[in-house]
């Protein structure tokens, strides 16, 4: 779910301490700051760039809350010069040889509100109108100008999700896999913000490497299983939660079993079964909003 955020800077006469600056005039732009800043260096010593932190806090508070295990709003970055196999690297994409990855933002956990904040800050400066933004493995980009555009309206957390600059009516525009992505990084998110998220689209294997399930989000106390209705509801995957005669049960701690479904409708004989089956169930709840899930999540 994790996925990076690319910044495309062309080769000529990029400097890295250029771009860091860029970045620390941005973050504090956007009422960041910029910390555990270190360059990194090859495995023949040589520079390569630099790596650091956007935080929402300062150094010290950041190091204390984490430290007091509290979640901080925060991602990683990174810079680094073009090597050999930059030069021609994103033609596909942009049609220009001369681009190539300096920049990307990482560890988002879904926060893409907080990476939009900075970018918003990042591309609005003069000496970074001439870049692109791209979201790893997507098929699009986002030029300066877009995101500075973007930033003017009022924040559409669709942006994340394909170029909205470029299409209208977005919603129905997302398949179905985007609309699971995206309400599965919205309650990521809020759980985040709460300070008590302890992983997310976490993969479970077997002996032999093979996947056993996987957990969407999970805290100190739940298991939370996001879906966007009903239907989308596994009686295999609950199973593993709930029966410790499953080969693959992993809910060994006892954890309470939290169902996020999206939409509540109940309108068809699948829907209604699996809706009875979880209410039924001992240990599940059900939720249908983020107010809904805080409240257990609180209780």
């Amino acid at each position: 779910m994790s996925v990076s955020i690319i910044v495309l800077k062309k080769m000529q006469d990029f400097s890295c301490v250029d771009t860091l600056n860029s970045v620390k005039k941005a973050a504090d732009k956007a009422n960041m700051h910029c910390i555990y800043i270190e360059p990194y260096f090859n495995d023949n010593n040589e520079f390569e760039g630099f790596e650091g932190t956007l935080s929402e806090v300062d150094e010290e508070t950041f190091r204390e809350k984490r430290e007091n295990d509290i979640d901080v709003r925060s991602c990683g970055f990174s810079i680094q010069k073009p090597d050999k196999f930059s030069y021609d690297s994103f033609t596909w994409l942009i049609g220009d040889k001369n681009y190539f990855w300096a920049l990307d933002l990482e560890y988002l956990f879904g926060d893409y509100e907080f990476a939009f904040r900075f970018l918003a800050q990042y591309f609005s400066l003069e000496e970074n109108k001439e870049d692109y933004m791209w979201f790893d493995d997507a098929e699009w980009y986002y030029t300066a100008q877009e995101i500075v555009d973007l930033s003017k309206k009022p924040y559409n957390p669709y942006w994340s999700m394909v170029n909205i600059a470029k299409k209208s009516d977005i919603i129905y525009e997302l398949t179905d896999v985007e609309k699971q992505i995206f309400l599965e990084g919205q309650v990521g998110q809020a759980v985040l913000g709460m300070g008590i998220l302890k992983g997310i689209d976490l993969k479970l294997k077997r002996a032999n490497r093979s996947l056993a399930g996987n957990i969407d989000a999970l805290t100190d106390k739940y298991i939370i299983e996001i879906k966007r209705t009903f239907g989308a509801v596994k009686k295999e995957q609950l199973d593993k939660l709930i029966n410790p005669n499953n080969a693959d049960y992993f809910n060994f701690d006892g954890k309470g079993i939290i169902y996020y479904i999206e939409d509540a409708a109940i309108d068809n004989p699948h829907k209604q079964k699996m809706y009875d089956m979880l209410k039924n169930t001992e240990n599940v709840k059900i939720v249908h909003n983020l107010e809904e899930l805080k409240g257990v999540l609180l209780s």
